[in-house]
């Protein structure tokens, strides 16, 4: 009767062990899975921001093409105003001189 004691005994540690593993168990997949869940919400992030940061250099692009482009017309025109500047000084010097 002893002998059957202790192996129900041991039996019964034996038990609680695999059910408190197996409760450990389903935590951690428990865990695993809102791990997951967080992963992929990071990936979806991280897809938004790539495809955002495309976009913005794409216009970073278009607004430096547009900005030489004024640079360029800005420098031209200075070049008329200064060449009609000129004309216009000459034209006076010789309307004074004739």
């Amino acid at each position: 009767l002893n002998a059957q004691y202790q192996e129900n005994a041991r039996l019964k540690g034996d038990l609680h062990r695999r059910q408190s593993s197996d409760a450990g168990v389903e935590r951690l997949r428990t865990e695993l899975l809102s791990i997951k869940e967080q992963l992929q919400g990071h990936e979806q992030t991280i897809d938004i921001l790539v495809e955002e940061k495309s976009g913005l250099q794409a216009k970073l692009m278009r607004q430096n093409v547009t900005i030489e482009e004024k640079t360029n017309e800005c420098q031209e025109l200075m070049r008329r105003l200064q060449a009609s500047s000129q004309k216009i000084r000459q034209l006076e010097t010789d309307r004074k001189s004739g």
